[in-house]
C-alpha cells in the first residue's frame, strides 16, 4: 500500500468515526424526549451532519 493510499484509508476511517460519533449524539437527544413529542432540531442536525460525512467517506473508496 502506498503512502497516499494509506492516508486515504486513514482519512475514510476518522471520517466514519466522526459519523458514529453525530449518529451517537442524535440517539442520545432523541431519547431525551417523550417519543411523542417532536424530535429536537438538533437530531436532524445530527443526522445530517453524519450522512454528509459518510457521503465524503464514500468519495475516498474510488
Amino acid at each position: 500500500m502506498s503512502t497516499n493510499e494509506s492516508v486515504r484509508v486513514l482519512v475514510r476511517r476518522e471520517l466514519l468515526r466522526l459519523a458514529e460519533i453525530e449518529e451517537s449524539m442524535a440517539a442520545a437527544d432523541a431519547a431525551s424526549v417523550p417519543y411523542w413529542a417532536p424530535c429536537p432540531a438538533t437530531v436532524h442536525g445530527h443526522r445530517a451532519a453524519a450522512l454528509a460525512l459518510r457521503a465524503d467517506a464514500d468519495r475516498y473508496l474510488a
